[in-house]
């Protein structure tokens, strides 16, 4: 089996790290040097010894004139998270398998939400800026924290499931606007929904 990789330079060096190049290179024999977008493009010929490509951010979109040059094309590894950028009707029309990062992608978003979550609760932005601009520390009140408090989170997909779930350790009130969730999944992760407006009203 024969691959290339096909995304930015600095994508390359952050996703597939030594350890990562050396696994791949076990099975497959990488033909080529790590291409760009721009070079793929400009040298398209270059896909035609490819049955797999790994990539990452930057990945070339895949119309049919540049899938014309990769006919032997049956997989491509993305390791990042949305692949809508370059996947074409073109591409699915071949029946090209393609996998995705985005669930482990996932989890550093979950994880920065949540804090961001509980700083506000603790109204740290609004301390930090009075702060800076009164050059003295303000009263230790008016600070609402997480325990009571309502949390309001605009759709519960993949990254929205996660929070909603990480924030069950807290003792706070998750409420959510969906209008794609079903009741059942909401229960499961004990998260009420409503409406937009009432979102807003009440978190």
């Amino acid at each position: 089996m024969r691959g290339l990789f096909v995304l930015n330079t600095d994508a390359y060096d952050l996703i597939y790290g030594p350890d990562e190049r050396a696994a791949i290179a076990e099975s497959v024999d990488i033909y080529a040097p790590q291409q760009t977008a721009a070079q793929i493009q400009a040298n398209p010929s270059l896909l035609a010894g490819a049955d797999v490509i790994f990539s990452g951010w930057g990945m070339a979109k895949l119309d049919a004139d540049l899938l014309a040059h990769a006919p032997h094309l049956q997989a491509l590894f993305y390791g990042a998270g949305s692949i809508r950028q370059f996947t074409t009707e073109a591409f699915w029309a071949r029946n090209i398998v393609v996998t995705s990062a985005y669930a482990d992608n996932a989890v550093p978003v979950v994880e920065f939400t949540v804090a961001q979550i509980l700083l506000s609760l603790k109204r740290t932005w609004h301390f930090a800026r009075a702060v800076r601009t009164a050059r003295s520390y303000p009263p230790r009140t008016g600070v609402a924290g997480a325990y009571g408090s309502t949390v309001g989170l605009i759709a519960l997909g993949a990254i929205g499931r996660r929070v909603a779930d990480m924030l069950r350790q807290f003792d706070v009130r998750v409420i959510a606007h969906d209008p794609f969730a079903d009741v059942g999944t909401a229960a499961q992760l004990q998260v009420e929904l409503c409406g937009l407006d009432e979102l807003f009203a009440r978190s």
